[in-house]
């Protein structure tokens, strides 16, 4: 894990945003990518 220097206003602002973040990487970004390298995601739930 690494880290990045921020200023303390930068650094409240990404942990507001992060939650909204996270969601959207789940819901829309990682699927949407993972279906472009054709990865069928029905196999990776029945893992879960």
């Amino acid at each position: 894990m690494g880290g990045i220097n921020v200023s303390e206003p930068l650094a409240e602002l990404l942990t507001r945003k992060a939650p909204a973040v996270s969601e959207r990487v789940d819901n829309e970004l990682l699927p949407k990518w993972l279906r472009q390298r054709g990865v069928d995601m029905s196999v990776l739930k029945r893992g879960a």
